[in-house]
């Protein structure tokens, strides 16, 4: 079963940022956004998808969160 690809690095590459300006501009630690796009976070929280759209412009921040959420559990599924 192949993972689809994860929601926040999509949007980040499509921008053409390396992961350090992306949390820069975005407000948020890059360890943060390093455990997002890894894996790392079980949950995309309100305030850092806030943060996120706000950079992006594109989808809403609960967008952002359902599509997060829907990464985790296909990788999860994939694993087992």
């Amino acid at each position: 079963m192949s993972i689809p690809e994860n929601p926040i690095r999509r949007r980040r590459e499509s921008l053409g940022l390396d992961r350090s300006e992306f949390a820069e501009r975005a407000g948020i630690p890059l360890e943060n956004l390093q455990l997002l796009e890894e894996g790392g976070h079980l949950v995309l929280s309100l305030p850092v998808a806030i943060k996120i759209h706000r950079l992006l412009n594109q989808a809403s921040p609960e967008r952002l969160i359902e599509e997060y959420d829907m990464w985790r559990r296909a990788a999860e599924d994939a694993a087992d």
